[in-house]
């Protein structure tokens, strides 16, 4: 299993799920232990574990571009030879051959694609590529929402409590829903609302607000799918959240500290000065408008900046390949909160 990040984690019969690094830092390390189910035929993996693109042959026929390695030197586990074949059109991998000297003897890997499928995330099981139980220890086991009275069975120590359900996978079309249900009310613009997935695939939203009537506005929003089993919402206030701190807290001293302010002008404060009083008379009158002034370009600043922020989430939480698979509808409520924050405010 790759995370975002290019670490793995590897799982063995028999054995606790381990940690790797990312191939792009491991590459040696990927020959030494014979992981090469690891690394992806493709050019990127296939200069990791070369390591000496001087050394490589180009090799081109009609219609692909075969690259060859083959080293002069060997060690314990050294990579003899490798091959690469790219599409000559896309530059995509077909065919990999890894040929390394393990106990002497040389052993090939070869890796042949045999077919090649785009699918949308949504017509993809959210299991399909969950480790099988007998991979999972057992606290990755609990994570994953597995059969309850087995996992008691094996640690007749875990509480009921601590056990995760299964949880429903919601559909490119709902999370488009739940994010166009939470941009009619601006709830995308500064305020502490956040929007994930958890691993099962169901929408998380979780919101910290200031008001009762503004969790009520939220929660009345998100009624169209609030029973939807594959969502989950959480509104709480600031109140509430902090009394659930201070239950589960130990009462501790408060700190006080003393701010002392030396100079409350602006910095354009004595260009604004200098043209305001050319029709305004008084340092009162002047200073009131200076502060006028200030406070509608700061508000005009903030809400460019939250348009800003909001249109980068909207646009980097979907792949142009999922876009392209959305219903329509979900793609015209896309495409919609796009322009909306597009447009100056």
């Amino acid at each position: 299993m790759t995370r975002s990040d290019g670490t793995s984690t590897v799982y063995r019969r028999g054995a606790q799920p381990q940690t790797r690094t990312s191939p792009e830092i491991a590459g040696p390390a990927i020959l030494q232990n014979n992981e090469l189910w690891r690394l992806e035929a493709s050019a990127k993996d296939f200069d990791l574990v070369v390591g000496n693109p001087e050394a490589l042959t180009v090799e081109e026929t009609s219609n692909t571009f075969v690259l060859t390695y083959r080293s002069d030197s060997a060690g314990s586990s050294s990579l003899l030879s490798a091959t690469l074949t790219l599409n000559k059109a896309n530059l995509h991998a077909t065919d990999q051959t890894l040929t390394l000297l393990r106990d002497g003897e040389p052993h090939a890997y070869r890796f042949i694609e045999s077919g090649f499928e785009r699918k949308a995330t949504r017509s993809v099981a959210p299991d399909l590529l969950q480790p099988e139980p007998e991979l999972l220890g057992l606290s990755e086991r609990v994570k994953a929402g597995l059969d309850r009275k087995a996992v008691l069975a094996d640690d007749p120590n875990q509480t009921t409590s601590s056990i995760a359900h299964p949880e429903a996978a919601a559909s490119l079309e709902l999370e488009i829903e739940v994010t166009y249900l939470l941009n009619r009310i601006k709830a995308n613009l500064g305020e502490q609302v956040n929007l994930t997935r958890t691993t099962s695939g169901t929408l998380r939203v979780e919101a910290l607000v200031e008001t009762d009537s503004r969790k009520s506005e939220i929660l009345h929003a998100l009624g169209p799918v609030i029973k939807n089993p594959a969502v989950r919402v959480e509104v709480s206030t600031v109140a509430e959240a902090a009394k659930r701190q201070r239950e589960r807290s130990q009462p501790s001293e408060a700190i006080v500290r003393d701010v002392e302010v030396r100079n409350n002008r602006i910095p354009a404060d004595w260009e604004l000065r200098s043209h305001f009083s050319r029709r305004l008379v008084g340092s009162e009158a002047i200073d009131e408008e200076i502060r006028r002034y200030a406070n509608r370009a700061m508000n005009r600043s903030r809400q460019a900046l939250l348009q800003a922020s909001a249109l980068k989430r909207l646009v980097r939480r979907f792949s142009p390949e999922e876009i392209r698979t959305l219903e329509p509808e979900a793609r015209t409520k896309w495409l919609a909160m796009i322009r909306e924050h597009a447009q100056p405010a």
